[in-house]
Parts: structure tokens; sequence; C-alpha cells
């Protein structure tokens, strides 16, 4: 069995920017397009580990 891996939100979050970055230096395309879909999706995983990891599962504050 695999082991599962638990980023951190800054881990998350330096994945989001390094994929944007990336994708400004491709032309439009199903790559650019991969790589800003990572991004929303590693941020959306960082709010949501905001949100679970906060005291009584209270929505996270601010970005």
């Amino acid at each position: 069995m695999g082991s599962f891996k638990n980023p951190t939100n800054e881990s998350l979050k330096r994945e989001a920017a390094k994929a944007r970055l990336d994708a400004l230096t491709l032309p439009d395309g199903p790559q650019r397009n991969d790589l800003l879909r990572k991004a929303r999706r590693c941020d959306t995983a960082a709010n949501l580990q905001g949100w679970i990891n906060s005291p009584g599962l209270l929505a996270p504050i601010g970005k």
C-alpha cells in the first residue's frame, strides 16, 4: 500500500503559484489549461484544509 502525503497549506499555495507561473510561459492550449486547473485545485485544497483545521470548523478568515 502506498503512503499518503498530506501537504501543508503553504506547500499547496506554493504549488498553485508555481503552476500559474509555468502556465504564463505556455501558449493557449491543453497544457496551459491543465496547469491553470492544477492551480485552482491547489487553491481549493488549501481553502478546504484551512476550514477543516480551523477551531470549531469555522470558515477560514482571509485569503
